[in-house]
């Protein structure tokens, strides 16, 4: 009688994952990931507009700064910090098209100064600013 509930409670259990499983693979995104996916936008937008740190902007979404970031880095592929140097630096490679001077696309792309500016590009594109401007 015993093994006939654990059976019975054992098949409910994998008809539940199964429901789940097949309510997952359906194409239309689930509220929970729709909402998730809407806070990942926001998220990205911050990064893009401000200048915030990782603890400030998990505290935005009332989690832990560890939590945010797995789930972030999970989402997009990239840490939160990450994703906003590729930002910052394609942007600069915009205005590099143009005749401002280093120091303000530097400040302009939300680099606290030239020297850090040219530090994060070079890491990034392996060439200087300055380099890439006159290619």
């Amino acid at each position: 009688m015993f093994e006939a509930k654990e059976d019975t409670i054992v098949s409910d259990l994998m008809s539940k994952i199964c429901l789940q499983l097949y309510q997952n693979a359906n194409d239309k995104p689930t509220f929970l990931a729709q909402f998730r996916a809407n806070d990942i936008e926001e998220a990205k937008y911050i990064l893009q507009h401000s200048d915030v740190n990782l603890a400030q902007l998990a505290a935005r979404f009332r989690l832990d700064k560890f939590v945010f970031l797995r789930k972030f880095k999970h989402l997009t592929g990239m840490t939160p910090m990450r994703y906003q140097m590729i930002f910052r630096i394609a942007k600069a490679k915009k205005l590099l098209q143009t005749e401002m001077p280093l120091t303000h696309i530097a400040y302009e792309c939300g680099f606290y100064d030239q020297s850090h500016f040219i530090h994060c590009f070079k890491k990034s594109e392996g060439m200087t600013p300055l380099s890439f401007r006159l290619s």
